[in-house]
């Protein structure tokens, strides 16, 4: 094939992306199906949540929310290798049908950890790439300039739950078990005693009424508070009509000392949990280095973490495949 032929066949599938999202952004309401045999519930607007009973489920125990994993990443940065481990985690403890790697790369290049992941015989049939353009504005608002990947992803998480339903997973979210347990209620997050709700790992029908809700608090959005309408908002929202969502106050991504959880303990406790947000980005909370190998913060690999004698080894070396990737 001609560099020309390539680079005309490249410019259709660009342009044909972009009418495609727009088409979502202008006809939100408007979403794609859900394949069929993944929920026999009849739950075709949101309306149809009305005297959903979100403490008890399904009476039945019928799975609503499809086995859907969805990750979100914007950019042109390489997958890190936790990143990858996360990938895996999923891949493994949920077993999903299908993993939807979210981003606005029309051929996303994500380096070696990717693939790593591609390669790997759990991904084949599993992992699929779709295109997402990258929200840059929201209800008319500009999203700001120095929260922008965080807020876009804080927003798009919400079109693809309105879009498809199933389990958003932050980039450094790791599944420890099956989230089955969550698949028959309207909506399930972390939301700590006293405390506010975890947007990192988010099961959710498509039509859940708190999905509706979340993005309605976007109409004030606050483009210098990091955490205000991803969090703070939807929490007071929920404090006022607990019943939109299914409540998990333990062991799903929850933030309380999981700093220590993972970087600095060496136990089985974190197997107790659903889901662990790594919280990877605030190693500046870790107060203590482990040894002058053992230092934080730091950027992990597959060669580095083992140094690293704390869960977060350990987490990697139960989800990612050492033995397809070396630098020797």
């Amino acid at each position: 094939m001609s560099r020309v032929v390539y680079f005309i066949i490249i410019s259709i599938f660009t342009i044909w992306n972009v009418i495609l999202v727009k088409l979502h952004y202008d006809c939100l309401f408007q979403r794609s199906r859900v394949p069929k045999g993944e929920q026999s519930l009849d739950f075709s607007s949101p309306e149809d949540f009305e005297d959903f009973d979100n403490d008890e489920g399904t009476s039945s125990g019928e799975y609503i929310v499809p086995n859907l994993v969805h990750f979100v990443k914007f950019g042109n940065e390489s997958l890190s290798f936790i990143e990858a481990v996360c990938i895996f985690a999923a891949l493994i403890n949920q077993k999903p049908r299908k993993v939807y790697f979210h981003t606005d790369q029309v051929l996303y290049n994500g380096g070696k950890h990717w693939e790593v992941v591609l390669g790997h015989q759990l991904a084949q049939g599993v992992l699929e790439v779709k295109y997402f353009l990258e929200p840059s504005s929201v209800f008319g608002q500009e999203l700001s300039e120095d929260w922008r990947h965080f807020h876009a992803s804080d927003v798009a998480r919400l079109f693809v739950l309105m879009t498809y339903g199933g389990i958003f997973l932050d980039g450094d979210s790791y599944i420890v078990r099956s989230l089955d347990d969550f698949r028959k209620f309207e909506f399930t997050l972390g939301w700590q005693k006293e405390g506010g709700i975890s947007n990192q790992v988010i099961i959710a029908h498509r039509n859940a009424r708190f999905l509706y809700e979340w993005l309605n608090c976007y109409k004030d959005y606050r483009k210098d508070e990091w955490f205000y309408n991803a969090g703070e908002r939807p929490t007071e929202i929920l404090k006022e009509r607990p019943h939109l969502v299914h409540r998990v106050p333990r062991y799903l991504a929850e933030w309380v000392d999981t700093v220590n959880l993972v970087y600095l303990d060496n136990s089985t406790e974190w197997r107790k949990h659903y889901a662990i947000h790594l919280l990877i980005n605030h190693q500046y909370l870790i107060n203590k280095n482990l040894s002058e190998k053992a230092t934080y913060p730091t950027t992990f690999d597959e060669d580095n973490i083992l140094n690293y004698d704390v869960n977060i080894k350990y987490m990697a070396l139960a989800a990612y495949p050492f033995n397809r990737f070396s630098n020797n």
